[in-house]
């Protein structure tokens, strides 16, 4: 989320993540009720005990959730298995609640990252929701 009080510069953390797959937390051009269910998306880490499909949730739905296409600051991409792959395991879906990175809150439009360090890549409203 570029457009934020935060600027996207080369001075960045290299690997915040600047584009990726559509955000599965967000409703795409096809209209409301295509978002995925955040209270579903538990992190397949200790500290949150999730299984491996319910992290698999919280990645983009065009590759069956398996994973996401992203591209960091420092100009490589990669197919990431887990939407918490940028800076500090940051979740590249959700912007930060500061309770941690791994999992943060759901966005919506408007949402602003938490902070210079947070990826938040979100998508276009669906046509007529600006």
């Amino acid at each position: 989320m570029v457009y934020s009080p935060y600027k996207l510069t080369t001075a960045g953390e290299p690997t915040n993540a600047i584009a990726a797959d559509r955000n599965p937390w967000m409703d795409g051009p096809a209209g409301a009720g295509r978002a995925g269910e955040f209270s579903n998306f538990v992190p397949d880490l200790t500290a949150f005990r999730g299984t491996s499909e319910q992290a698999r949730l919280g990645n983009a739905a065009a590759h069956q959730r398996d994973g996401q296409n992203v591209l960091f600051l420092d100009m490589h991409a990669g197919f990431e298995h887990r939407s918490y792959c940028g800076y500090l395991d940051d979740n590249i879906y959700t912007a930060w609640d500061g309770k941690g990175t791994v999992r943060g809150k759901p966005p919506k439009v408007g949402t602003q990252p938490g902070d210079a360090r947070d990826s938040l890549l979100v998508n276009d409203p669906p046509a007529g929701r600006r």
